[in-house]
């Protein structure tokens, strides 16, 4: 049963690859930890828009990992957790309808996940090469690490999990 979700939203533009960097560099290190991998489902997504509700469908607990724009600096983790992410009032995504307008019309919809999850990952301007910047390339690495310590916590700690 996979009781943990972890969506990378995205698109192939420079540091907006973010949340794709995050969720295949973690796939990678999970499937060191067969304890973890059977409870951990990872997806990347090409902006999903408001598909994400459905993405969240069936899962307690919800990681989404995306590029932000909210003035911050470049690299900055931005992290929120269920009810904190609707009050945020910056409408920071890089996407069309942003991520905290699908997660206010999920609340609508009672389509929220038990547990939800948000890391934004600050970016600069998209570019269109394949690169991250290296201060975004250090959130990944920083990003990965606490997703990989949270879900070891969350797993050791619930019983849904064995």
């Amino acid at each position: 049963m996979k009781c943990i979700k972890v969506l990378g939203i995205g698109s192939p533009f420079g540091d907006d690859q973010a949340g794709w960097n995050v969720a295949n560099t973690l796939s990678q290190k999970i499937s060191m930890y067969p304890h973890l991998a059977p409870f951990v489902l990872i997806e990347s997504h090409d902006r999903p828009s408001i598909r994400l509700i459905e993405f969240m469908r069936g899962s307690p607990t919800v990681f989404i990992i995306d590029a932000v724009k909210s003035g911050s600096e470049i690299g900055t983790i931005h992290r929120f957790k269920d009810d904190s992410i609707l009050d945020f009032e910056n409408r920071f995504s890089t996407h069309g309808i942003s991520i905290l307008q699908t997660l206010q019309l999920a609340s609508a919809l009672n389509e929220l996940p038990a547990s939800l999850l948000f890391y934004g990952i600050e970016i600069g301007a998209v570019t269109w090469d394949e690169s991250l910047s290296p201060p975004v390339a250090q959130a990944v690495a920083d990003v990965t690490l606490q997703l990989l310590e949270e879900i070891s916590n969350l797993c050791e700690s619930s019983d849904s999990c064995y």
